[in-house]
Parts: structure tokens; sequence; C-alpha cells
């Protein structure tokens, strides 16, 4: 098995992490090889990690770097991001077809064996963790997506607007992965995102919403899912259905069930107060109880849009009846 990974200093402590898990988790696999491929790191970094790593790469070497070179002013994202999934289809253009290709992004945390997720690897379809569906949300319209809806015409491609794949968790073959990836590159480096992006300066996009236009134009066929039980993405309030089971010292889903990678994907590791193996959910507080105006104002944001418009309902009843 092959561990791919992309990351850069801001990556690398999370990439520390994910690399202990690794280290437990990954002791059972056949022909294990990791690799990163990086932008600059500092040497402390390096030294941390290349005990655990057999192969370091980094973006300069790459044609990716020099495809994408022209665009880089208007991408609004550091080129190890926008083009994580083409470094890593280039570094394997001489691997062997037969291999299996796990790509991790460095926000991901592995908590069973490995070889048990393998034997999911196809060499037809090409396989992504299921992100909560978050695109057409009521409340939170996605500027992004209105950049792409601009460039079609409305078609049945709208149908994949009920669930999502993140690209931060990809299993396959080798040979899967560059049937499905290969066309995805050249439909960005010809898309007409790529070529109007310097004139859409507020909504810079990075693979993940490349990716995202790129199922909804073309619906390819050797592109799946991962279950929710194979990859838990935390994104947009998922991470509420995910708790820290310190007996076990892995995460669980609210039914039960402990995922074999865990994403803290779009930042929300940033925001889950008991990150990793090391914390525990927070626990109560031994100070006063709070005010009864602090408590009021605490219910007050709480509410969704939803109450909000009942209340405002039946304010409104009760001033005309």
């Amino acid at each position: 098995m092959r561990i791919i990974t992309t990351l850069d200093q801001c990556g690398a402590s999370d990439y520390a992490v994910l690399l202990g898990t690794l280290a437990r988790w990954a002791a059972s696999v056949e022909r294990l090889r990791i690799t990163a491929i990086t932008g600059d790191l500092d040497a402390e970094t390096r030294a941390l990690l290349q005990a655990q790593v057999h192969e370091f790469r980094h973006f300069d070497d790459f044609q990716v770097a020099r495809d994408f070179a022209p665009f880089l002013p208007h991408l609004g994202h550091p080129i190890g991001k926008f083009a994580k999934l083409f470094f890593t289809l280039e570094h394997l253009q001489d691997a062997d077809d037969a291999d299996t290709v796990l790509f991790l992004d460095p926000d991901t945390y592995v908590q069973r064996p490995l070889n048990e997720l393998e034997r999911f690897a196809s060499n037809e379809i090409l396989l992504f963790g299921y992100q909560f569906q978050n695109i057409h949300h009521a409340f939170r319209p996605n500027a992004r997506l209105a950049v792409a809806d601009a460039f079609d015409v409305p078609g049945p491609w709208r149908a994949s607007y009920f669930y999502e794949l993140n690209t931060g968790v990809i299993l396959g073959t080798v040979r899967a992965f560059k049937d499905a990836i290969g066309p995805f590159r050249e439909f960005v480096l010809q898309s007409e995102y790529l070529r109007s992006a310097e004139r859409l300066l507020n909504n810079h996009w990075h693979d993940q919403d490349c990716f995202r236009y790129y199922l909804r134009k073309t619906l390819p066929l050797n592109i799946g899912t991962l279950g929710l039980e194979h990859v838990f993405t935390t994104t947009h309030g998922a991470a509420h259905c995910l708790y820290f089971d310190p007996v076990r010292s892995r995460y669980v889903t609210a039914w039960g069930v402990v995922p074999y990678v865990v994403h803290m994907a779009g930042g929300s590791i940033n925001r889950i107060p008991w990150k990793h193996e090391w914390m525990r959910p927070p626990q109560p507080s031994k100070q006063s109880s709070p005010s009864r105006e602090t408590s009021i104002l605490k219910r007050l944001l709480d509410l969704s849009p939803l109450d909000i418009i009942r209340i405002a309902r039946r304010f409104i009843r009760r001033i005309l009846f």
C-alpha cells in the first residue's frame, strides 16, 4: 500500500499526529510505503517526520507546479492545496498499477487496521470519503457554486446536490487513481473557471471546489464513495455526531461505529475541543451557574432560523388575534 499526503509547514503538526496513528494501524499492511509531497519545511519539522516517512518529494520537482504556475497569482490557495491530487497522480506514473494507493490529508486520523480498509480498494472505481451535504444550505449560500452555475445550464448534474465527496481521503488501486484523476487534471487545466480566476477574486476555489464542479459537469462513472463506517468527515456540524471514547481511545459515531479514518476537514479540527487522543470531552464547569440574563442570551444564540420564524409567527398571532 502506498500512503501519500501533500502538505506544507502549516500542516506538519497534524501530519505528525497522522503518522503516529499510521505507526499503530498500518503495521500489518504489506509493502507499506509512506510518501510526503511537501512545500518548504524547516529543518526541525523535517527531522521530526523523517523517521516515519519513507520518501519526501518537493512540489518544485513536479511538472504540475510548472503547469499551474501561470495561474498561481489568482488561485487564492497554495499550489499544494489546489493541485494535491495532480501531484499524487504524477508521483504514481511509474508505480505498479496493481498497487493500492491511499491518499490522506494531513488532518486525518487513522484508528482501525488499514489492511482491513485496503480490501475495499478497486481497479475500476476510485473511492472518496462522503461528506455531509452542504452546498445549498438554506441559510448559507455557496458563492463558489454560484460561479459554477454561471458556467453551465441546468441539467441532470444538479442531482449531485444531494451528496458531496471530499478529496481528503481517497482509496483505490494505482490504475483506478490514474483513470479517475487524469481526466480531472485535464478538465481543470482547460476549465472556464481557471481561465476566469483572475476576475473571480472573491470566489477562489481549491481542489475540493474544482472536483465538485468536475463531478457536476461530467458525471464520471469511475468515482464512488466510501461509507461513513470507513471515513467520517467532520465538516458542517457532523462533528456533533462524533465523540471521543476514552476507554477505547478512539472516535465513535453517535450510532456506535468506529470509523477507519476520521477526517477533521474544513478547519473543523480547530473547533473540536477534544482533539486527538490526549484530550477528552470537556468536563462540566465548576464555576457558579450563569445568571438568568446569560442563560437567556445563550438560548437566543442557539436558536435556528426556523425557530426564529416560528417565534415570530406566534408573536404576530398574539398581536393580531
